[in-house]
This record gives structure tokens, sequence and C-alpha cells, in this order.
């Protein structure tokens, strides 16, 4: 399976975004995510196992990342906030917006969310596109997305 599709290419097996629709708010909330954690896209694409360009395309709404991969942006970001509030030394204010950002991201809303924005562009889903979507979160993320008992 593709990474993504650019705009008015329909495959099968891939997400299609139709030309005439630019998908602002699911990249709006990419670059929220990695910024959250401070990551550059570099950093992110490499967590992703993909190009630094893919990440870039994909917050720019170029292309759609496919749901597994957003969930894998997710996964890493919540991973990451943990990671940081337990490595302590935060001012009371970092403490307070990590946390919020934590319980964001892994609220049912938020997920929800990602969800809607992802299928408001899907042209064309394949069988085994939507059980990996309803396997998600765990089972279909990259083999190497750090994982800490959540």
């Amino acid at each position: 399976m593709g990474h993504g599709v650019e705009y008015g290419q329909f495959k099968r097996g891939v997400v299609g975004v139709p030309a005439a629709h630019t998908p602002s708010a699911l990249g709006a909330e990419l670059r929220w995510m990695r910024g959250v954690v401070g990551l550059s896209g570099g950093d992110m694409a490499e967590r992703l196992e993909v190009a630094q360009g893919t990440v870039s395309r994909w917050e720019t709404g170029r292309r759609i990342p496919n749901p597994i991969r957003v969930e894998a942006w997710r996964a890493i970001s919540a991973y990451l906030v943990r990671r940081k509030i337990r490595q302590g030394g935060l001012s009371a204010h970092d403490r307070q917006s990590l946390n919020a950002a934590l319980a964001r991201l892994e609220s049912e809303g938020y997920m929800l969310r990602l969800r809607r924005l992802i299928s408001a562009y899907v042209a064309i889903w394949t069988p085994e596109m939507l059980e990996a979507w309803r396997e998600c979160p765990s089972s279909k993320l990259p083999p190497n997305l750090p994982r800490d008992g959540h």
C-alpha cells in the first residue's frame, strides 16, 4: 500500500483525494502533533519510515496519508509527550501544556476527529484498508514505533 496519493490520482488500494479540495485541517493537526513534541519533519519521517518530503506533502495537503500512518503519527506524538513529562525539569506551565496535549492526543474524541478528517478525502477503500482501520491503533503500526505499555 502506498503512503498517500497525489490530488486527482485514484488507484485501487490507496486513499484518493479530490483535486478540488484542500485538506488543510488534517495537515494542521499533523503539524500540531509534530510541534507539540518539537520534532522536525525529518525526525517524524524517520520515525514513520517515510521520506521527509512525504511528511511535508502530508502537512501541506498535497498528499493524504493512509489511516495507519496517521495513527502511527498520533501514537508517536503521545509517546514522546509522555516521555517529556516523565523526564521532568519542566516549568509548571510547560508541564500543564504537555499534560493538556497528552489528554487531547489520547482522547477518543481526538482519534475520531483524525479519522473523520481522513475519511472526508477517501475515494476508494479496499477490504484490507477497512480491516486495518478497524484494528488501529496498535496492531498495524510500524514495527519501530516505541512502545511503553500504553
